[in-house]
C-alpha cells in the first residue's frame, strides 16, 4: 500500500493547508467520514478521486502518490563556478553550472579559459538608465573576432549584443529589441549602414537600426514550430480502453502502434504537455511510459 496514497500523507497535506476533514470532504464531494477513514487507514480513496484530492491539497497526483513534494532546489550549482563551451563544428555555445563532461557533434569540448584583458580586448561598460551597455572595441576579422559576450552573476547568465564600432547601445540593442518584441527565436538580422554624409547622432542611429530591423521582420515569413517529444506507452490489451481515453483527452499525435504480446503506442506531443500525459497514464496500474526528448536517449518514467 505504500506505493498508493497513504492516510498519513493525506492528513499531513490537509493540516498543512489548514483544512478540516469536513472542508476537504466538501471540496472533493465526499463525506467527512470517508476522509476520516482514509486518514486512519481504514480505507483508501477511489482512483477517480486522486486528481480532485490532489488539487484540493495543492499538490500534483505524483506528489500525492509519492508522499513527498517535488521541489526544484539548487543543491550544488553555483553561477560563479559555471563554464562555457563552444562547439567548433556547429558553433553552439553551451553553459554548465559546474564541472561537467560536455560534447557536441561528436566532439568532446574543453571549457573555455578566461584571459586577462589587454588593450585590444578592453571592455567598456556604460550605465544607461537602469541597465548597463557593454561593448568591446575590437577589429572583427575572420581569424580573430568576438562572437558573444556573457555576464555571469550569482543568479543568472546573460548574453548581450555587440555594437561593433557604433556608439554603445545604438545598434545591437535596438535590433535585439525588435526580435524580442516579435517573440522570435532562431533568427538572423543583418543591417548594413552606409554613411550618407549626415551624422545621425545617438538617437538617430537607434531609430535607424530599430526601423530597419522592424521592417525586415515585417517582410519576413515567420514559421512556427513546436518542440515535440516522443512518448512510447506499453500496456496489456485489457487496458486498451483506459489508455485510449487518456490519449483522446490529451490529444497527442499517434505515430504508430503495435499489438502483439503487449500493446505499444508511439505518440508525439508538445513538450509542455508531456507531464500531463504521463501523469494521467501512470494512474492506470500496469502502464509503462517512456519519454524520448529531442536529441536525448529514451527515459523510462
Amino acid at each position: 500500500m505504500d506505493h498508493y496514497v497513504t492516510g498519513g500523507v493525506i492528513r499531513a497535506l490537509r493540516e498543512k493547508k489548514k483544512l478540516t476533514q469536513s472542508a476537504l470532504a466538501d471540496r472533493i464531494g465526499v463525506s467527512d467520514k470517508a476522509v476520516s477513514k482514509w486518514e486512519t487507514g481504514r480505507g483508501l480513496p477511489d482512483i477517480t478521486l486522486l486528481e480532485p484530492l490532489a488539487a484540493a491539497l495543492g499538490v500534483s497526483v505524483i506528489e500525492l502518490l509519492r508522499g513527498a513534494p517535488v521541489v526544484n532546489r539548487n543543491v550544488s550549482a553555483n553561477m560563479r563556478r559555471g563554464a562555457l563551451y563552444v562547439c567548433p563544428v556547429c558553433g553552439n555555445v553551451l553553459h554548465s553550472l559546474g564541472a561537467a563532461v560536455v560534447s557536441c557533434c561528436g566532439v568532446a569540448l574543453p571549457p573555455l579559459e578566461s584571459e586577462e584583458p589587454d588593450a585590444e580586448h578592453e571592455i567598456a561598460v556604460e550605465p544607461v538608465e537602469d541597465e548597463f551597455y557593454v561593448s568591446v572595441r575590437h577589429p572583427m576579422t575572420r581569424g580573430h573576432h568576438i562572437s558573444f559576450l556573457a555576464f555571469a552573476s550569482d543568479e543568472r547568465l546573460v548574453f548581450r549584443t555587440v555594437d561593433n564600432g557604433e556608439p554603445s547601445g545604438t545598434a545591437g540593442k535596438p535590433i535585439l529589441g525588435q526580435i524580442n518584441s516579435a517573440n522570435l527565436t532562431d533568427i538572423l538580422i543583418i543591417v548594413v549602414r552606409y554613411f550618407g554624409g549626415v551624422k545621425l547622432g545617438t538617437s538617430g542611429l537607434i531609430q535607424a537600426y530599430k526601423t530597419a530591423a522592424a521592417e525586415a521582420i515585417a517582410q519576413a515569413e515567420v514559421q512556427e514550430y513546436t518542440v515535440d517529444d516522443r512518448v512510447d506507452v506499453h500496456f496489456e490489451y485489457t487496458l486498451m480502453n483506459a489508455v485510449m481515453r487518456v490519449v483522446k483527452e490529451v490529444g497527442p499525435d499517434v505515430l504508430g502502434q503495435s499489438y502483439e504480446n503487449n500493446c505499444i503506442l508511439h505518440l508525439s506531443l508538445r513538450r509542455s504537455l508531456v507531464p500531463q500525459l504521463t501523469e494521467k497514464l501512470l494512474l492506470i496500474r500496469g502502464v509503462e511510459v517512456k519519454v524520448l526528448e529531442q536529441d536525448d536517449k529514451m527515459e523510462e518514467v
